[in-house]
């Protein structure tokens, strides 16, 4: 699908897609400065297999590294989508990147 239109719902800490008559999103939230953790994705059953997932894990992973924060990947298929595309790997949180 291209021409996807993400938004973004900080009150809710979530980035969306509105679908025809559904919405697709990433669920996250802020443990710590400088952290972002990505908790969950969820696409509706008939919009599956079409990288709106993909898409909505690529834009939140580059909405953190825009704003120079670590990812904890809790969320399972943004955790495998930084498995298949490394650039994203230096973003991952770890208790040794982080500085006291």
């Amino acid at each position: 699908m291209s021409n996807l239109k993400i938004n973004q719902d900080q009150q809710n800490q979530l980035f969306f897609i509105k679908l025809q008559n559904a919405q697709a999103y990433l669920k996250y939230d802020k443990p710590d400065d400088g952290i972002l953790n990505l908790k969950a994705t969820y696409v509706p059953l008939d919009s599956r297999g079409k990288g709106i997932g993909s898409a909505l894990a690529k834009y939140a992973l580059n909405y953190a590294k825009n704003k120079h924060c670590k990812v904890m990947p809790s969320c399972s298929f943004v955790s495998y989508y930084i498995e298949n595309h490394p650039e994203f790997k230096e973003l991952t949180y770890t208790k040794a990147n982080v500085t006291s």
